[in-house]
């Protein structure tokens, strides 16, 4: 069975592009590394090709829904999640308060549904906040995990499952589609926002965070950089997101990024960390097993991008 096709460039429908970075089969070694977000234990190699011609990133060839279920496993999702995490919005707490509270301050008759939710936990909290909320997850064990800690706004599916689920909910508008690290993983992200903005009139948003393919971390550790791996289909930076926005009905109205000097106190660790996964494939022994993540090295390099549609 194939698990990778070649395809054009999603953005703009080209088929010239260059490779910019290319891991050989078995590139990190399966025997040491826990690497199910890399290649799924499927031992294929992984391209990530820059478009000439609109200049967006992306891996060609490209994992297929057929791999899905290598890249996204079951066994490492907790039957049951602590109810400490119910009260630990941190990881949202800028998305919330410096995005979404400042463009809905009063909440009323806002829809907000967050898709690839993981557990839910975002849209908990907004629902406390006022907002109407609900979540969308492929992972049904990410969803028995929830519902475990009594999150039950959350249901299983992908974005096309939306337009089931909508209407189902009585729902014909969507004001705030949240996509948490979500769009980097998508296959066809154009398909995807065909789907999403049947459901938004104009002024309506999608605010989406992901990687920044232009950012220090990226040309700082180039193809080791922390991001690049095999769940990672699409990669964007402020341009390339303006153009897929625009392609797709959508504007940019603003893009958030961590300061570059927060960065500087990640300089030196970071370089460790490199330096650490750079030489550790020859001084672990296979009894030492370790996910792969702990020795990738990456500063505050995500954006939040806030689209508004016209």
């Amino acid at each position: 069975m194939s698990y990778q096709e070649y395809r054009c460039c999603f953005n703009c429908g080209s088929n010239d592009f260059k490779t910019k970075y290319k891991f050989r089969r078995g590139y990190f070694d399966s025997k040491k590394y826990v690497t199910h977000s890399w290649d799924g234990g499927l031992n294929l190699e992984l391209s990530i090709v820059k478009c000439k011609k609109c200049k967006t990133v992306f891996q060609n060839p490209c994992i297929n829904e057929s791999a899905l279920k290598y890249f996204y496993p079951e066994d490492i999702i907790p039957n049951k999640l602590p109810k400490e995490i119910l009260k630990d919005n941190s990881k949202f707490k800028f998305l919330i308060e410096d995005v979404l509270l400042t463009k809905y301050p009063f909440k009323k008759d806002i829809t907000v549904i967050d898709v690839g939710a993981r557990y839910g936990l975002l849209s908990f909290f907004l629902k406390q906040l006022g907002f109407e909320c609900y979540s969308l997850e492929m992972n049904k064990k990410c969803i028995e995990a929830a519902n475990s800690i009594g999150i039950n706004n959350i249901y299983p599916g992908t974005i096309d499952d939306l337009k089931k689920i909508l209407p189902s909910l009585n729902i014909d508008r969507v004001n705030v589609f949240t996509l948490c690290d979500l769009i980097e993983h998508l296959i066809d992200p154009s398909l995807d926002f065909e789907v999403l903005s049947s459901f938004q009139f104009k002024g309506d948003r999608i605010i989406l965070t992901t990687p920044n393919f232009n950012s220090l971390g990226r040309y700082f550790f180039g193809k080791n950089w922390y991001y690049i791996h095999g769940q990672h289909t699409n990669y964007f930076d402020s341009k390339s997101v303006e153009k897929f926005a625009n392609n797709n009905g959508y504007i940019v109205e603003q893009i958030h990024k961590v300061k570059f000097y927060k960065n500087i106190f990640k300089i030196f660790p970071n370089l460790v960390k490199y330096l650490k996964f750079k030489f550790s494939f020859l001084s672990l022994n296979s009894d030492q097993k370790l996910w792969f993540a702990k020795y990738r090295p990456h500063f505050f390099d995500t954006m939040i991008v806030v689209l508004k549609k016209i």
